[in-house]
């Protein structure tokens, strides 16, 4: 993963709103940020908090996608061996149900894209974030007012650099 690629998922996916309380929402949003940083508890403390989020809000998809991408920080964290390669899949099983349950959210699909566009090319999943992209590019060029300005940027790079 760049350097650069943490930022921008930190900057594209805490603008959403998980439906938290206010302090839930900042506290779970630092901690992901603290954990694409690298901070394995932070990571741990985010999953909690947003399995919190999703026990009493069962239909929160952007919730559901920040757990599933959580998962892949979670992943990212642990020495290689089984439990590694159960939460990636963990991850990506949470992200895709996100997606599948909310397909015209573009915070949900762009959290997924991003997150999965991060993984070596061993886990099959460019096709699947190329796809994300090339659909959100066709929504931000309809309705860029779907978008904050962040994501637009974000957006737009990522459909350049498939070009």
């Amino acid at each position: 993963m760049t350097v650069l690629r943490p930022i921008l998922l930190a900057i594209a996916l805490l603008g959403g709103t998980l439906a938290a309380t206010p302090n839930e929402q900042k506290e779970i949003q630092d901690l992901y940020r603290r954990g694409l940083a690298g901070d394995k508890e932070a990571v741990n403390q985010c999953i909690t908090g947003l399995e919190r989020v999703l026990q009493s809000e069962q239909n929160n998809q952007l919730a559901r996608v920040y757990l599933g991408s959580a998962y892949t920080l979670r992943s990212r964290d642990l020495a290689f061996g089984p439990k590694k390669l159960h939460a990636l899949r963990q991850g990506l099983a949470l992200m895709d149900q996100a997606v599948g349950a909310a397909p015209d959210e573009p915070k949900v699909r762009l959290a997924r894209a991003l997150t999965t566009s991060a993984l070596p090319a061993i886990f099959g999943r460019g096709s699947q974030s190329r796809k994300d992209f090339e659909q959100l590019g066709q929504w931000a060029r309809r309705a860029p007012a779907r978008f904050e300005a962040g994501d637009l940027r974000i957006i737009e790079a990522e459909v350049a650099k498939q070009k």
